[in-house]
């Protein structure tokens, strides 16, 4: 009894942790981009660098976090898209009200706090496809099963390389580079890349929601185990999480060399 329930929990937690995972650590990347992006801009060009980015970056975060809002039906009070506060630091804000002991409202205040990445990946692919047509490559292979699933790693890898290979060597062609689409695709991205990540004040609205989000999937994971649904929890998981993170990772592909060239800009004009 005691070796099934542990078996059983485990099976869980994986699962937990397949599902979340992957989108985590393309998160922390582009969190690194914009740190990076922000840094070298305000260097480049100090307190103004906040205008260059926020006008179109800040307007898709806050927007990013007030559609999450519609969606799980939390009222919004305020919705400020760009105001910069030199006194605060506050660039715009979404006021949302919403009811504690609602449990759809509860679940939602975290997708509501990291709606931004979301928000701003989709924002950027869509800019890729509209002005560079041709560039966006979705790698076509089949995610691996798991992480053990060393083959199906390998077929990724090389997948993923092919699609950002393509990629680039079609957005960096010498009719593009003469040209004034790409420059103005990779303007937007640093915008929108520049203000991506949630703010402090979003990770801390979003962490009642993040602890309901982990009790439920807890529950619903047991009931799963105890129904003999575990293998295929977790391959749900599993495609639903590195199918996110993928997504990110992408963009972050993107964003990577936008992030050092402003850095090193930043420091060559410090």
């Amino acid at each position: 009894m005691a070796d099934s329930i542990f078996t059983g929990a485990l099976t869980v937690l994986t699962a937990i942790g397949l599902l979340f995972g992957p989108p985590a650590v393309a998160s922390v990347v582009l969190h690194w981009t914009e740190r990076r992006m922000t840094g070298g801009l305000m260097r480049i060009a100090g307190r103004w660098a906040v205008m260059l980015t926020g006008w179109l970056g800040v307007p898709i975060h806050e927007l990013s976090h007030a559609l999450m809002c519609v969606v799980f039906r939390h009222r919004i009070e305020k919705l400020v898209l760009f105001h910069p506060d030199p006194e605060t630091g506050t660039l715009g804000y979404v006021n949302h009200s919403w009811n504690r002991k609602n449990p759809l409202h509860v679940v939602g205040a975290f997708f509501i706090g990291m709606a931004p990445l979301l928000g701003g990946a989709a924002v950027i692919l869509v800019l890729l496809h509209l002005l560079l047509p041709g560039a966006l490559a979705v790698p076509q292979v089949a995610l691996p099963s798991g992480p053990g699933d060393s083959a199906g790693w390998a077929a990724l890898g090389q997948g993923l390389g092919d699609a950002l290979h393509h990629t680039l060597r079609t957005m960096f062609t010498a009719e593009n580079v003469g040209g004034w689409r790409l420059w103005v695709f990779l303007y937007l991205s640093l915008c929108v890349g520049s203000h991506v990540s949630p703010s402090p004040q979003d990770f801390k609205g979003s962490l009642v929601g993040g602890l309901a989000v982990f009790a439920l999937l807890i529950v619903g994971g047991g009931i799963a185990v105890a129904a003999g649904a575990g293998p295929r929890l977790a391959s749900l998981a599993w495609t639903a999480g590195l199918s996110t993170g993928l997504l990110l990772s992408f963009v972050a592909a993107i964003n990577i060399p936008l992030a050092l060239a402003v850095s090193f800009l930043g420091r060559f004009r410090g």
